[in-house]
């Protein structure tokens, strides 16, 4: 990168840990067992796709860097959807209109 701020010193590998934490979090709350199981599926998928992507197995080449780049942005924005949509569904239908 051309200057190295844009890095964030570190601090954007922690968004691979917020689904762990969130299921985390959701683990004890009744009715979130089907969104905690797919926030813990994410969290092993972002780490198959982003390891490869640091060079482990050599799987990552020129030829195909996109397709995991595309793959890894689809589980690492992807969950956020996911879960705000889940979550917002569910609370609108228990706030009663005023």
């Amino acid at each position: 990168m051309p200057d190295p701020r844009h890095g964030g010193f570190g601090l954007g590998m922690t968004i691979h840990l917020a689904p762990l934490f969130f299921a985390l979090a959701l683990r004890s709350a009744p009715g979130r067992t089907g969104l905690t199981r797919f926030l813990i599926v994410t969290t092993v998928l972002m780490a198959a796709l982003l390891l490869p992507m640091f060079g482990v197995g050599g799987l990552v080449t020129k030829a195909n860097v996109g397709i995991f780049q595309r793959l890894y942005a689809l589980t690492l924005f992807g969950w956020i959807g996911v879960t705000g949509y889940l979550m917002l569904r569910d609370t609108a239908t228990d706030i009663a209109p005023d």
